[in-house]
């Protein structure tokens, strides 16, 4: 080949090596927002997020639950992330250490580690008296994964056997009002969904349906009865996107 390029350099001149070919003028953009023949059916709608979720999240909802009740698939996948997660529960480890000489306080532990067992029965750390601890962390978190949210309330007051005033209580999301607009605790606040937001996008009230029942006909009957929660209460919100 370096003979051959040679042999061409010897028939060139020199205003062919040295004239500048035009370059060709490079246009920028976005491939994603090009119109084409694989792209000229894709029809888009500009709206906002909660828009979206506020459309579709009821049908979507019912769609999960049906494929957890009726396909195997969906089940385990909810069972494989929720074991994933939580797997045996938190447990608890007391490192309390004595100020003379910076050992473990054995005895002490010991008595933290009991009274956070006995806590943890299904009679004294849920409201309603049927899941201990573990139970309902296994609630919390596949509540999450299925219906795409789920609250924990804190309620300060005695349950069961427990001497400790502190209970929780699991609220699957299906419960949220997404349409209330009531009273707002200030006239800068907005309702987000259900969510009292202030002017920073921070909650500060949320209204959930305090009973609902489902008939025999697969028709879904709500109160108009509603209980409010303020974010100090929530021990746990969260969004599984």
């Amino acid at each position: 080949m370096g003979l051959v390029n040679a042999w061409k350099g010897f028939f060139t001149s020199n205003q062919d090596i040295f004239e500048q070919k035009p370059v060709k003028k490079r246009k920028r953009g976005y491939t994603g927002a090009r119109i084409d023949r694989n792209t000229a059916s894709w029809v888009t709608n500009q709206t906002s997020a909660d828009q979206e979720w506020k459309q579709g999240i009821t049908r979507l909802r019912s769609r999960v639950h049906d494929l957890v009740r009726n396909n195997n698939y969906a089940a385990q996948a909810i069972r494989y992330s929720t074991n994933q997660i939580v797997g045996t529960g938190v447990r608890l480890q007391a490192q309390i250490r004595k100020q003379r000489n910076n050992e473990l306080y054995t005895k002490l532990n010991e008595q933290i580690e009991g009274q956070w067992s006995m806590w943890g029965r299904k009679d004294s750390c849920d409201v309603r008296g049927v899941l201990c601890f573990s139970e309902l962390e296994r609630l919390a978190v596949r509540s999450m994964i299925e219906s795409g949210e789920s609250f924990v309330i804190m309620h300060r007051k005695q349950f069961g056997r427990s001497k400790v005033p502190f209970a929780l209580e699991v609220i699957e999301a299906d419960q949220l009002d997404e349409d209330y607009k009531g009273k707002l605790s200030d006239p800068t606040n907005v309702w987000r969904l259900g969510i009292e937001m202030d002017r920073f996008q921070r909650a500060c009230n949320t209204f959930i349906y305090a009973t609902k029942t489902r008939s025999a006909s697969g028709h879904t009957f709500l109160s108009i009865c509603y209980k409010s929660f303020t974010p100090t209460r929530w021990i746990y919100r969260s969004k599984f996107d």
